[in-house]
């Protein structure tokens, strides 16, 4: 419309001019300007429009492109990174199949070479234990063989030197009642006398020492002999405890009677035992633990309160007994011995060294138990021994 409006107003201009009415001919020129320059503005516009939307497609277009390379490019990166995640799972499955396999092979090894080591360690004591069979079977063969050619002799040799004491004491009383002459040889006489008595009291001594080495080493010689019965271990225990007090060796006889304290459990059961041969153990261990705390009482001073602490107590399928005294205690050189044969801390004449010995095989041997000692110089000595209850 304003176009048509434009183009008449410029027909007009020009008729108006060829007419020489030159008014008109301006008002359709101004008319006609008017509307060209407003018609020029829109198409300025459209332009400016048309360039703009051009140049906002080219930036779309361009982002376009650049969101289709990224797009590409992440497309690839996940193909690469699932690429490389199946590799990777496919590696540890390889690994974890290798660990298992590597695994399993090491377990089977260690326990093979734990089995191997177990078969070895009863192999070695199985050795031993048929060496120390082999060897205290011979030592038992000969024992008995010594025991039985000397016992006699020296059965003679102490009956002797006692019938001899027994004749010096009758001389002696009669000498006391005869008449005073001749002092001098009275006096040479008591001297002879008097020798002849010390004499036949050391051989009287020995004899019997000697006698008690022999009794030691048939007992050695007998072990496990006999059949164990089943026998109430606290009752045992009691008695031999209380024996072991009453005929204590000269040292420990200033020892009072609550030295001892006995903790027997209760409801314990029948153990099976042989008898003899545990009531040699028992006293053994409990005559050490007295000679021990007498030996303490004369190293300590008046301070010092000497105990005997006997306790049994009931375990799974086993009875322990402990006897633990705070005398004088043991070194660790002495503790690795002291179950030896002969082997003895005391003086000469007053232990044959058989008594823990022969206890150690009565325990271990002759009723399959176990029998430790723990001790500390100066301190304590602890026996522990330990019988199985067998078949209820």
């Amino acid at each position: 419309m304003k176009e048509d409006i434009r183009d008449g107003s410029r027909v007009l201009a020009e008729a108006s001019a060829r007419l020489g009415r030159f008014a008109d001919a301006y008002r359709y020129h101004r008319l006609y300007a008017a509307y060209d320059d407003s018609l020029s503005s829109r198409a300025l516009i459209r332009r400016t429009a048309a360039l703009q939307y051009g140049f906002e497609l080219r930036q779309q277009q361009g982002r376009i492109r650049e969101l289709t390379r990224a797009t590409v490019m992440v497309r690839q990166q996940n193909q690469q990174q699932q690429w490389l995640l199946g590799v990777s799972g496919l590696g540890l499955v390889l690994i974890t199949g290798l660990s298992v396999v590597l695994g399993r092979n090491y377990g089977q090894k260690k326990r093979a070479y734990e089995q191997l080591s177990r078969q070895q360690a009863e192999l070695v004591a199985t050795q031993r234990q048929l060496v120390a069979a082999e060897k205290w079977a011979f030592v038992g063969e000969l024992s008995a063989g010594i025991a039985h050619e000397l016992q006699n002799p020296l059965n003679f040799m102490n009956r002797l030197a006692l019938v001899s004491n027994e004749l010096l004491e009758q001389e002696t009383a009669g000498a006391v009642g005869a008449a005073a002459p001749m002092v001098e040889s009275d006096e040479l006489g008591q001297e002879i006398m008097s020798g002849l008595r010390r004499n036949l009291h050391e051989i009287s001594q020995h004899g019997q020492r000697a006698s008690s080495i022999i009794s030691s080493m048939l007992a050695h010689a007998r072990t496990g002999a006999a059949a164990p019965q089943p026998t109430d271990l606290n009752a045992l225990v009691a008695r031999q405890l209380r024996l072991a007090y009453e005929g204590r060796p000269d040292s420990a006889l200033l020892l009072p009677a609550g030295v001892l304290h006995p903790v027997l459990g209760e409801g314990l059961p029948s153990v099976p035992l042989l008898v003899p041969e545990m009531e040699r153990v028992l006293l053994n261990l409990f005559t050490n633990a007295l000679y021990a705390l007498a030996g303490q009482v004369a190293l300590a001073g008046p301070g010092y309160v000497p105990e005997l602490r006997v306790s049994t107590t009931l375990l799974a399928g086993q009875v322990r007994v402990q006897v633990r005294d705070n005398g004088t205690g043991m070194s660790p050189a002495v503790q690795q011995r002291i179950f030896q044969p002969f082997f003895t801390t005391k003086p000469v004449g007053e232990g044959t060294g058989l008594g823990l010995s022969l206890a150690h095989d009565i325990i271990t041997k002759g009723h399959g138990g176990t029998l430790t000692v723990a001790s500390e110089e100066g301190q304590f000595t602890e026996f522990t021994l330990t019988l199985p209850l067998g078949e209820g």
